[in-house]
């Protein structure tokens, strides 16, 4: 959850960068040339990219490893979901943020007694929650 944070700090000062360097360019070229240019602000719009893409990468693997551990707990079963939707986003779902969240809930569903109803499909049957 302390690399989400990190992440999401990273997401808003890269999206202050760009809001800068729009600012400072639009009237003078266009974005996607300031983008690629070596005004400060793109330089360090590349190099938070390059982090936020390595964060992210590093999220799903640790991801990864949490799925494969056992839940011991309702707590355990919360904290799986919890994290599979901060390693989520808002973005196009990533496999390992799924598997969490559907582990999860299957556990806590089971420690808290809660059964699927017969005529309800299986949160994998139809594809999603």
């Amino acid at each position: 959850m302390a690399k989400k944070t990190r992440l999401e700090a990273m997401i808003r000062r890269w999206q202050h960068l760009e809001s800068v360097l729009h600012a400072k360019t639009r009237r003078d070229m266009a974005f996607d040339t300031a983008h690629d240019s070596e005004l400060p602000e793109a330089s360090a719009m590349r190099i938070l990219n390059k982090r936020i893409e390595a964060t992210y990468r590093e999220l799903e693997e640790e991801a990864g490893a949490i799925s494969a551990l056992p839940t011991l707990s309702a707590e355990g079963a919360l904290a799986k979901i919890e994290l599979g939707l901060a390693v989520q986003g808002s973005f196009d779902w990533r496999d390992h943020a799924i598997e969490l969240i559907e582990e999860g809930i299957i556990d806590l569903r089971d420690m808290i007694g809660l059964k699927r109803a017969d005529n309800v499909p299986a949160h994998d049957e139809v594809g999603g929650f």
